[in-house]
Protein backbone atom coordinates (compact mmCIF):
# COMPACT_ATOMS: atom_id res chain seq x y z
CA UNK A 1 0.00 0.00 0.00
CA UNK A 2 1.31 3.41 -0.98
CA UNK A 3 0.66 6.85 1.07
CA UNK A 4 -0.27 9.56 -1.56
CA UNK A 5 2.41 12.57 -1.42
CA UNK A 6 0.94 15.75 -1.81
CA UNK A 7 2.54 17.68 -5.15
CA UNK A 8 4.02 21.08 -3.76
CA UNK A 9 3.64 23.39 -6.20
CA UNK A 10 6.04 26.10 -4.16
CA UNK A 11 8.82 25.31 -1.49
CA UNK A 12 8.11 24.42 2.14
CA UNK A 13 7.80 28.30 3.88
CA UNK A 14 9.53 26.33 6.34
CA UNK A 15 12.84 26.24 4.63
CA UNK A 16 12.96 30.31 4.99
CA UNK A 17 13.08 30.78 8.43
CA UNK A 18 15.66 29.35 11.51
CA UNK A 19 14.35 27.65 14.17
CA UNK A 20 16.01 27.56 17.71
CA UNK A 21 17.09 24.05 18.87
CA UNK A 22 18.50 25.80 21.44
CA UNK A 23 18.38 28.31 24.34
CA UNK A 24 18.04 31.87 22.72
CA UNK A 25 19.14 35.03 24.97
CA UNK A 26 15.39 35.73 24.67
CA UNK A 27 14.28 32.90 26.25
CA UNK A 28 16.93 33.13 29.18
CA UNK A 29 15.01 36.46 30.14
CA UNK A 30 11.13 35.45 28.81
CA UNK A 31 11.07 31.64 30.69
CA UNK A 32 11.58 33.41 34.11
CA UNK A 33 9.71 36.33 33.16
CA UNK A 34 6.38 34.70 32.71
CA UNK A 35 7.09 31.93 35.41
CA UNK A 36 7.33 35.04 38.02
CA UNK A 37 4.21 35.95 36.78
CA UNK A 38 2.61 32.72 36.78
CA UNK A 39 3.25 31.47 39.84
CA UNK A 40 1.64 34.60 41.09
CA UNK A 41 -1.99 33.41 40.25
CA UNK A 42 -1.10 29.39 40.30
CA UNK A 43 0.10 26.83 42.14
CA UNK A 44 2.15 24.03 40.19
CA UNK A 45 2.65 20.54 41.36
CA UNK A 46 4.96 18.00 39.32
CA UNK A 47 4.62 14.55 39.84
CA UNK A 48 7.00 11.96 38.33
CA UNK A 49 9.46 13.96 37.49
CA UNK A 50 12.11 11.38 39.27
CA UNK A 51 11.22 8.98 35.68
CA UNK A 52 12.36 11.78 33.66
CA UNK A 53 16.25 11.50 32.36
CA UNK A 54 18.71 14.24 33.58
CA UNK A 55 20.28 14.46 29.56
CA UNK A 56 19.30 12.78 26.05
CA UNK A 57 15.99 12.89 24.14
CA UNK A 58 13.12 12.86 25.62
CA UNK A 59 9.53 13.10 23.98
CA UNK A 60 6.67 14.91 26.62
CA UNK A 61 3.37 14.25 25.00
CA UNK A 62 1.34 16.87 26.51
CA UNK A 63 -2.51 16.88 26.69
CA UNK A 64 -3.53 20.39 26.79
CA UNK A 65 -6.57 22.35 26.96
CA UNK A 66 -5.49 25.69 25.67
CA UNK A 67 -1.72 27.22 23.63
CA UNK A 68 -0.49 28.88 26.69
CA UNK A 69 -0.19 25.03 28.75
CA UNK A 70 3.60 24.89 27.20
CA UNK A 71 4.72 27.45 29.51
CA UNK A 72 3.49 25.84 33.18
CA UNK A 73 5.41 22.43 31.68
CA UNK A 74 8.43 24.63 30.90
CA UNK A 75 8.53 26.01 34.47
CA UNK A 76 8.71 22.57 36.28
CA UNK A 77 10.89 20.59 33.85
CA UNK A 78 14.43 21.97 34.49
CA UNK A 79 15.63 21.16 31.26
CA UNK A 80 14.43 22.88 27.87
CA UNK A 81 11.38 21.96 26.35
CA UNK A 82 11.40 22.58 22.20
CA UNK A 83 7.66 21.85 21.13
CA UNK A 84 5.65 22.03 17.89
CA UNK A 85 2.58 23.83 17.83
CA UNK A 86 -0.24 23.94 15.11
CA UNK A 87 0.79 25.51 11.78
CA UNK A 88 -1.99 28.64 11.69
CA UNK A 89 0.49 29.82 15.20
CA UNK A 90 2.73 30.70 12.99
CA UNK A 91 1.24 33.21 10.43
CA UNK A 92 1.28 36.00 12.47
CA UNK A 93 5.01 37.02 12.09
CA UNK A 94 5.16 38.45 15.53
CA UNK A 95 4.14 35.43 17.07
CA UNK A 96 5.89 33.52 14.87
CA UNK A 97 9.36 35.31 15.68
CA UNK A 98 7.85 34.83 19.45
CA UNK A 99 7.25 31.13 19.15
CA UNK A 100 10.48 30.31 17.20
CA UNK A 101 12.72 32.04 19.90
CA UNK A 102 11.33 29.85 22.43
CA UNK A 103 12.13 26.88 20.69
CA UNK A 104 8.56 26.13 18.57
CA UNK A 105 8.23 24.46 15.27
CA UNK A 106 5.19 24.31 13.34
CA UNK A 107 3.59 20.82 12.03
CA UNK A 108 0.82 20.78 9.80
CA UNK A 109 -1.70 18.69 10.70
CA UNK A 110 -3.04 15.80 9.02
CA UNK A 111 0.15 15.59 6.29
CA UNK A 112 3.18 13.63 6.54
CA UNK A 113 4.79 15.94 9.08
Amino acid sequence: MSIPIREQTEPDRRERKTYYLKVTAFRRIFIPFCEAIYRTFARLELEGAEKLPAEGGVILAANHLSNYDVFPLQFVISRPVFFMGKEELYRNPMIDWLLRQLGSFPVYRGERD
